[in-house]
Order: structure tokens, then sequence, then C-alpha cells
């Protein structure tokens, strides 16, 4: 289970050689994520990896919706990035 969000969602799928250095860099972020996701897993309960994940990428999302209805209740109306956000994931 843990290496097909090794594949798919850590972007290992399409790993293509490059220097030795900038592979060691990748490795670092990628076992960087995958102890994260891990420690989320054990310390809330989730059942896999990708339930972390999904829970993980919900209260991101969550929070990004707060923080665009601060800014727009601030404001009084939708900034210009705002419109930019919602026209790209139309």
């Amino acid at each position: 289970m843990d290496s097909l969000y090794l594949k798919t969602r850590l972007s290992l799928e399409d790993f293509r050689l490059r220097s030795v250095e900038a592979i060691t860099k990748f490795w670092a972020v990628v076992f960087l994520a995958l102890a994260f996701l891990q420690v989320q897993k054990e310390k809330r309960g989730y059942r896999t990896l990708g339930d972390a994940l999904a829970a993980h990428r919900h209260l991101n999302l969550h929070q990004l919706f707060k923080e665009v209805i601060r800014q727009v209740s601030r404001h009084k109306s939708i900034p210009p990035l705002c419109m930019r956000l919602l026209a790209a994931v139309a």
C-alpha cells in the first residue's frame, strides 16, 4: 500500500536519472514527506497513508477557504487574485 503512494502521490512513477546531488535531494524530500504521512497516520489513527494524505489536503483546503472568506469580508470584494484562482479551478 505504501509503495502506491510513493509512486502516485509523491511522483516517483516518473522518476528520471539526474545528477547524484539532485537524486539525493529528491529522495530526502520524498522520505520527509513519507515520514510526515506515517506520523500523521499513527498519531491520528488513519487506516492508510492515503487517508492521512487526504486529511492533510482537506485541512489545507479548509484553511485556504477560511482565509479567502476572511479577505473577501475584509475588503468587501473579491480580490483579483481570488478571481484568477477561481477561474483556474473552474
